[in-house]
């Protein structure tokens, strides 16, 4: 795919440095399985790919995620992806992104997480996942991960939370090592559903119901509102 940007210098919400932004404005959706081939838009005098440290994609339609991109900006620090029906996830997507410090993906169609997908971006500091349809998370995905400081589930069907440092860095992945174990309504299901049982049906039920709510949630409130919301978190 080719990615078309519009760069802008913004003021961080969280300190007084200023942010170089590549708002992504149009995709080519060439058939390359997310990987990206081109970058086109005009920089101010001055600046150039290697002064980009955040890009976001919003409401553009794209089942996977745009793979190597760091290799256009190998000095990003934050990528978001919101609202974009995003359904795929793989560790190779971030070949070259060792940088990442932040990766919203708020909005979009995830269902699982696979064990190995933060493999080569242990720097991650934030990582939201809110309001996607995300059934199982596996308790390993987060163990590489030595600065993880926040990380949001909240509005997935199988899993509805969020977890915040509040001391040292091994407490938070205790936490969310505590609440995989302790949510797993995707597991009984399956569970459930070996055995045959009216808990099965009735499990999957409440799921289904929760997805829709969450899906029309979604495609209600894809707005400039909730994009101001997702880069807040």
């Amino acid at each position: 795919m080719d990615l078309f940007c519009e760069y802008s210098t913004v003021s961080s919400f969280y300190t007084d440095e200023n942010i170089y932004k590549c708002e992504v404005i149009g995709i080519n959706r060439i058939a390359t399985n997310g990987r990206v081939l081109n970058i086109h838009g005009t920089h101010p005098d001055g600046k150039s790919n290697a002064d980009v440290n955040t890009l976001t994609i919003f409401d553009h339609q794209i089942e996977n995620f745009p793979r190597y991109l760091c290799k256009f900006f190998p000095n990003l620090k934050s990528i978001s992806v919101l609202c974009c029906g995003l359904k795929k996830l793989s560790k190779f997507d971030f070949i070259g992104c060792e940088g990442i410090e932040k990766l919203m993906l708020n909005g979009n169609l995830i269902k699982s997480v696979a064990p190995d997908v933060f493999e080569y971006v242990s720097n991650l500091e934030i990582i939201s996942f809110f309001m996607n349809q995300i059934s199982f998370v596996p308790e390993i995905v987060f163990d590489g991960l030595k600065m993880l400081k926040y990380v949001n589930f909240k509005m997935n069907p199988g899993i509805d939370w969020c977890c915040k440092e509040f001391g040292r860095q091994g407490n938070l992945l205790a936490e969310i090592k505590g609440k995989l174990r302790k949510d797993f309504g995707a597991k009984q299901v399956i569970e459930s559903a070996e055995n045959g049982t009216q808990e099965f049906f009735e499990a999957f039920k409440f799921l289904e119901n929760f997805r829709d709510s969450a899906r029309i949630a979604m495609e209600d409130n894809c707005d400039n509102r909730i994009k101001m919301m997702f880069n807040r978190f």
